[in-house]
């Protein structure tokens, strides 16, 4: 697809199972930053559209996580928010509603297989969803989410609900190093201590984090690693 007049709207429609009423929103969604930049169009890239989108998700997935896990640590909340919002997870998703072939995309990312990349197909998630909350509001794309999302929710891994685990396989992949585990303080009388945790990847500090017990923190820590990850290590962790 090189050009908005080759946008299939209603087949768009069907793969995502929405109603759309305003199309300019959905247009915007599916320009990627190069294909603006190629073209010079009008209207700005999906790049706005993303950062809404990215609240969104976080947002639905954290209140449905806290509504039917209660009984869940602050600390496990957050890695299994961390993997369902995680890239590849979007992507899996873009790519089960066929998300890939609206995009538009400049020709030098068309030929580099732009279309099939990992990051991209999640920022174009990402981009979506903030449209379709935009031409339809927040009870429209929470219900869309839920259809969307309940495969994943189901089916959570084990692996994804133990935030060490989790961090020391990427760390392991992407890096070849295991993350250490700090401790830097800790506060409060014996019987209710909270403990302040920072963790390593070699000298670079990835995250703190503190809780009631050392494992807990270190489970917190982990979590906020994980969402950081992408952001302080983005060439190594590239789709």
């Amino acid at each position: 697809m090189n050009d908005v007049s080759d946008i299939d709207f209603d087949s768009l429609q069907k793969h995502l199972g929405i109603e759309i009423r305003d199309k300019n929103y959905f247009i915007q969604a599916l320009t990627h930053s190069s294909y603006h930049q190629e073209k010079k169009t009008e209207w700005p890239s999906n790049e706005r559209l993303e950062f809404l989108g990215d609240s969104i998700i976080g947002f639905f997935v954290s209140n449905v996580l806290y509504s039917k896990s209660t009984l869940l640590s602050e600390g496990e909340l957050a890695v299994i928010k961390s993997y369902l919002v995680s890239s590849q997870k979007l992507s899996e998703i873009a790519r089960e509603k066929s998300l890939g072939c609206y995009i538009l995309l400049s020709r030098g990312e068309e030929l580099s297989g732009a279309r099939e990349r990992v990051s991209i197909l999640a920022d174009l998630y990402e981009s979506i969803v903030a449209a379709i909350y935009l031409d339809s509001g927040f009870e429209y794309i929470f219900s869309i989410l839920d259809a969307h999302f309940a495969d994943a929710l189901e089916n959570i891994p084990v692996s994804a609900k133990n935030s060490k685990s989790m961090l020391q396989e990427k760390t392991q992949l992407h890096c070849r190093l295991r993350p250490k585990y700090v401790i830097k303080k800790e506060s409060g009388p014996s019987h209710n201590k909270t403990f302040f945790v920072e963790v390593f990847l070699d000298d670079t500090l990835l995250a703190e984090a503190c809780g009631k017990t050392k494992k807990e923190a270190e489970l917190s820590a982990a979590a906020a690693a994980l969402e950081r990850f992408d952001e302080i290590f983005p060439v190594r962790t590239q789709g």
